[in-house]
């Protein structure tokens, strides 16, 4: 019985597709500008300081790492002596901490919405600290482990 009958004959999702890696690494590389920029203003605008900018800014920060993460096998394995299973656990702590941050933050964004619109409280920015703990801390954990 022959086992070639099963093997598909083309992988829609064939990780070696060069237009598939090149839609990626320009993705990647846009939303790098984006956060980029809404960092920069951030940093140069002090009209810009507001709580839903810092907001903003914290899911900026954790695109930001999951991006260098993923241009991170391409640059520093070339000019430092690490070695490759090294260099990948650090580029999966790093997506992996990049992608929990900022879909942690992004529930933080819908939780400020939901208690400024629905259950209008106001004194929400006194509470940035939790909510740090909430986008920060909980990704690293979850890293870590």
């Amino acid at each position: 019985m022959s086992t070639d009958i099963l093997e598909p004959v083309c992988d829609p999702l064939d990780r070696n597709d060069y237009s598939l890696k090149l839609v990626n690494e320009i993705c990647v590389l846009l939303s790098l500008v984006g956060s980029i920029f809404v960092i920069l203003v951030y940093t140069c605008w002090k009209d810009a300081r507001s709580f839903a900018y810092k907001l903003i800014l914290q899911i900026s920060i954790s695109d930001f790492i999951y991006c260098m993460a993923h241009f991170l096998d391409k640059n520093v394995s070339l000019s430092l002596p690490i070695t490759p299973g090294t260099l990948c656990s650090i580029q999966g702590f790093l997506v992996n901490f990049g992608m929990v941050s900022s879909f942690m933050w992004s529930m933080v964004v819908a939780w400020t919405l939901f208690a400024s619109v629905v259950l209008r409280r106001i004194d929400l920015d006194k509470k940035f600290w939790i909510y740090c703990i909430y986008g920060y801390l909980i990704p690293l954990l979850t890293s870590i482990m």
